[in-house]
């Protein structure tokens, strides 16, 4: 599913918490949680950015976390996933 096609159904059908990637086609995570943020239902959606990419910018990582979300390093195994999706729902994951 491209990032476009992703905030469309997040309007139509509003998730609990949203995991994305950071880097993708057409927008990164980053272009994703801003546009994520400007829809009003979606101003406190549970966001985690997963990267593989140790090397980002701390402006970036702090631009993210400023919008809310958190941000996970790969490689991240489905233990490790599902326990993230699970901390998102409960609104523990920034707590890390």
């Amino acid at each position: 599913m491209s990032a476009p096609d992703a905030l469309r159904d997040a309007v139509a059908h509003p998730p609990d918490a949203i995991l994305v990637d950071f880097r993708m086609p057409e927008m990164d995570g980053l272009e994703f949680l801003r546009a994520l943020r400007a829809k009003p239902r979606h101003r406190e959606t549970p966001v985690a950015i997963v990267t593989g990419d140790y090397q980002l910018d701390e402006r970036l990582v702090g631009q993210i976390q400023d919008l809310g979300a958190v941000i996970r390093f790969k490689p991240l195994w489905v233990d490790e996933l599902t326990s993230l999706a699970k901390q998102l729902v409960a609104g523990t994951a920034g707590e890390n």
